[in-house]
C-alpha cells in the first residue's frame, strides 16, 4: 500500500494523470517498386532521422529499425502520458521500433509500416521501481509517415 501511495504522489494524483496515448494505426500502401527496394528505401530514410536497423532483410521483406529515446529527447517522435519533468520522465528510457513489411505482388509491392514504443526507467528502484510498459508512450507517427513517404519514392 505505500508503495501505491508513494507511486501516486510522485506522478501526479489519479485525476491529472492524462490518459494513454493511443498508438498510430499501420501505414498500408501499394508501391510500383520491388520489395528490396522498398525495404533499401526505408532502411536509407531510417538511418538519416537516426535509427539503427534491428533487422534487415530485404529479400524476405523485412525491416525493423529502432532508436532509443531519454528524458526530453523523445518529444519529435514520441507522446507520453506523464507529466513534463515529472519523476517518471526524468528516469525514462523508450525503445520506438518501426516494422516495414513488404509482400511481393508482380510488378509491385504490399507494404505495412508499423510503430512501438516500449518505455522502461531503469534507475527507479525499491519503492520507486516501475514495471516496462507499452502504454505509457506511443509513437506520433511522425517517423511511420517519413518512412512511407520515403517507400513511395518522394523522400
Amino acid at each position: 500500500m505505500r508503495r501505491v501511495a508513494v507511486i501516486c504522489a510522485t506522478l501526479g494524483c489519479a485525476g491529472c494523470v492524462p490518459p494513454a496515448p493511443s498508438a498510430p494505426a499501420p501505414t498500408e500502401l501499394v508501391v510500383a517498386v520491388a520489395a528490396t527496394e522498398v525495404i533499401q528505401r526505408a532502411n536509407r530514410a531510417a538511418a538519416l532521422l537516426g535509427y539503427s536497423p534491428v533487422v534487415a532483410d530485404a529479400s524476405g521483406g523485412v525491416l525493423v529499425t529502432a532508436r532509443s529515446y531519454q528524458r526530453d529527447t523523445y518529444t519529435e517522435r514520441l507522446v507520453c502520458r506523464f507529466a513534463r519533468g515529472s519523476i517518471a520522465e526524468t528516469h525514462l528510457v523508450a525503445r520506438h521500433r518501426v516494422t516495414v513489411s513488404v509482400t511481393a505482388r508482380g510488378d509491385s509491392a504490399a507494404v505495412v509500416v508499423r510503430g512501438e514504443v516500449e518505455a522502461s526507467y531503469p534507475s527507479l528502484s525499491g519503492v520507486l521501481a516501475m514495471p516496462a510498459s507499452t502504454t505509457d508512450c506511443q509513437s506520433t507517427g511522425s517517423l511511420e509517415a517519413a518512412l512511407a513517404e520515403a517507400v513511395r519514392g518522394s523522400r
